[in-house]
């Protein structure tokens, strides 16, 4: 790929209204908009080459005057991780990681979070 032009449209599913409701449903539950989703590595674990992580600390830094709901989004995190990352930041990190598993629940998901503006 040479170009910007290269770069393949995404994959977007035709998400029943019923599903998106669920999901407001579910997201109005846990807290208020802005809905911030995250992850914070990449990779294999296993693979040290590939393996990329951002430590919690500097994720607290960056999230420390925002206000809305932060939503994890990483595929495979634990509980522990989780636990971890809602005390740097100083409050609860929402566990929305099963949402990863299936392309369509997470279209559906991600689609209802959409950034109001992005960090540098």
């Amino acid at each position: 790929m040479t170009s910007m032009d290269g770069i393949p449209p995404p994959i977007s599913f035709n998400i029943e209204h019923r599903e998106q409701a669920e999901v407001c449903c579910l997201l109005a539950k846990i807290g208020g908009p802005p809905y911030i989703g995250i992850s914070w590595w990449g990779g294999f674990k296993e693979d040290i080459t590939s393996f990329r992580q951002v430590d919690f600390c500097l994720l607290a830094e960056l999230f420390q005057d925002e206000e809305g709901t932060i939503i994890n989004l990483q595929r495979d995190s634990d509980k522990a991780e989780i636990r971890a990352l809602s005390g740097s930041i100083g409050y609860q990190v929402r566990d929305f990681s099963d949402y990863n598993k299936d392309l369509e629940s997470n279209d559906c998901f991600t689609g209802l979070i959409k950034p109001s503006r992005h960090h540098k």
